[in-house]
């Protein structure tokens, strides 16, 4: 399987650092876990026009998606955390469904790239 989504150099940075290929077992749940609580915690900014939870929730998410290769999701949290700063919340609305839907494919690869790593040991 090609990669398209998450960034392989990332992947090689992490596979040396751990010295094995099974972390993504261990990290995907936490990183699963974070985007769901994120999209919980934008749904609910959104409903109440909150930019500082918008930029906490983004902010968090942009550092872990960016360890993970995810760069795609990362980019979107950075733009994010700017929007939410001057808020237009449609522009907001609209880059948190991109975030969403980024997000969705992020932890597809990966969960495919962690079954394949898994299977060829």
């Amino acid at each position: 399987m090609a990669l398209t989504v998450i960034d392989q150099k990332t992947l090689t940075i992490l596979d040396d650092l751990f010295g094995n290929s099974d972390y993504l077992s261990e990290l995907l749940p936490a990183f699963r876990d974070q985007i769901t609580s994120a999209q919980i915690g934008f749904d609910s900014a959104l409903s109440v026009h909150d930019g500082k939870s918008i930029i906490f929730h983004a902010h968090g998410l942009k550092s872990t998606s960016a360890q993970l290769g995810a760069l795609r999701v990362s980019g979107v949290c950075l733009l994010l955390e700017k929007l939410a700063a001057s808020p237009v919340w449609e522009e907001i609305q609209t880059a948190v469904e991109s975030l969403k839907a980024e997000a969705a494919h992020a932890l597809h690869e990966l969960a495919s790239l962690e079954n394949q790593r898994r299977s060829a040991s």
